[in-house]
């Protein structure tokens, strides 16, 4: 009955109910590999605890058991946090197999697991509401920059297509941002715990957001420690019992060092701009009603500094579509901000096609209905072109993707700085008139046809070519 009320009460129900079937689309067919393995790693953790092998699960992982029945080729990498968020879902599968000794059925396991990382995209959505209000946005507003999130096509290529588990840290994030935004800085930094120990992303705007509001400095060692709750021991637990995963982090944390800028002695381009930010949130104090938009511009610049200079995963892009809505709809013309969204989704989605060749395009099809049913896999097909064969055929389209990734965010995190005045951006736009409500479902579905259709197309297109459709 509550549900039905805020259906009706919802301005924007009828998107909603259109975005639930595109969703529903987007989940049956097309599969990430990545989620499969997490997903078959997680049934692994069930199976240990079964075997009295809890805390030797990463070496458990390494040994394949179940080599026939479930696929994967990289080992168990995360924090267990993550693996037993998803063991937690896939426990009834687990029993009912237990107690009657069936088969595992693999495409059931990782359709859970897919389910999972949807679960927490879609609790997203009424989190970046929560947190549009707090930052004083109208109620509509507040509906439609959740809206404007939910269809933001890399946050739902990353959370819906791909089915990827960055939705977990970036639940956690926001929970505790919306905390901070309270004033309730206990709540936000036990939160954003629980968020780094899904993946360390939330560490990078949790720090900026502490020292804005916190000067002292064993205050802020206490707060840091505090931070560290669940990943320190978690962490000590499986202290020299987790197979390779020193080395997956080793790799993941040279990523952060690569860019540099030639000196006598080379610098890291990502931690000293990240250090300065530091620096500048330490020693500026924000009046109160400029604190939550400070705060927030300070999350969209960590992370536009991350997508700038440090070689990222696709699927980590889910992480700043918030900030960069919710900055969007604080400024009074939002209009060529949406514009910019679609170029900023086509540098995405072609770098995705040129720097992941084979494997965020029609691959992804191969475990989704139409691989499952028809058992056309574009893996085994030795008449398969990616989409960057296509474009290598034009090489000017090479040298797009981070012109567009790159200068859309430099615009956002420099243009959109707060101050007693408003932002750059807003001082440039002053007199455009501001675009009506009535047009932004128009904006909305444009954004998301428009910049979804940059990868759609293509993939399609070459699955058709694949299999001689065309």
């Amino acid at each position: 009955m509550k549900i039905a009320k805020k259906f009706k009460s919802n301005p924007l129900r009828w998107h909603w109910v259109v975005f639930g079937a595109v969703c529903l689309l987007a989940y049956l067919f097309f599969v990430h590999p990545d989620v499969i393995e997490t997903s078959n790693h997680s049934y692994l953790l069930l199976d240990s605890i079964f075997k009295g092998r809890f805390l030797d699960f990463y070496n458990y992982v390494m040994e394949h058991p179940f080599q026939k029945n479930l696929y994967y080729i990289n080992n168990a990498h995360y924090n267990i946090v993550i693996y037993a968020i998803f063991a937690i879902a896939e426990l009834p599968v687990f029993i009912f197999n237990a107690i009657f000794g069936t088969a595992i059925n693999e495409p059931l396991l990782y359709y859970i697991g897919k389910l999972v990382s949807l679960g927490f995209f879609v609790t997203c959505i009424p989190l970046v509401r929560r947190i549009a209000s707090q930052l004083g946005f109208s109620n509509t507003d507040s509906h439609w920059a959740s809206f404007f999130f939910a269809t933001f096509p890399p946050a739902f290529f990353s959370a819906v297509v791909m089915g990827q588990y960055d939705t977990l840290c970036l639940f956690f994030l926001l929970l505790g941002f919306s905390h901070w935004l309270k004033g309730n800085y206990w709540a936000f930094t036990l939160w954003f715990g629980v968020g780094a120990a899904c993946k360390f992303f939330p560490l990078l705007v949790f720090i900026p957001l502490l020292l804005l509001v916190e000067k002292r400095p064993l205050h802020l060692l206490k707060y840091g420690a505090a931070s560290l709750w669940l990943v320190a021991p978690t962490t000590l637990l499986y202290m020299g019992r987790t197979g390779d995963m020193s080395l997956f982090n080793d790799l993941m944390i040279s990523r952060l060092f690569a860019a540099k800028i030639p000196a006598a002695v080379n610098i890291s381009i990502f931690p000293l701009l990240l250090f300065v930010l530091f620096i500048a949130c330490y020693l500026y104090t924000p009046a109160k009603q400029l604190l939550a938009k400070t705060g927030l511009w300070a999350c969209l610049a960590s992370f536009g500094l991350l997508f700038m200079f440090v070689n990222w995963h696709p699927q980590w892009f889910i992480l700043i579509a918030p900030f960069l809505v919710l900055t969007t709809f604080a400024e009074k013309e939002r209009v060529p901000w949406f514009w910019l969204n679609i170029a900023l989704s086509a540098g995405f989605f072609i770098l995705c096609a040129t720097a992941y060749a084979y494997q965020l395009e029609a691959n992804l099809l191969d475990f989704g209905l139409v691989g499952i049913i028809t058992n056309l896999l574009t893996s085994s097909s030795p008449g398969y072109n990616s989409i960057s064969f296509y474009y290598n055929l034009l090489p000017v389209i090479l040298a797009l993707p981070m012109v567009l990734v790159g200068g859309v965010l430099t615009a956002n995190v420099l243009l959109k700085a707060p101050g007693k005045n408003g932002t750059l951006a807003s001082r440039l736009a002053a007199g455009n008139a501001a675009l009506t409500t009535s047009k932004y479902g128009w904006f909305a579905w444009g954004v998301f046809a428009g910049g979804t259709a940059i990868w759609l197309l293509p993939t399609l297109f070459t699955w058709l070519k694949c299999f001689n459709f065309l």
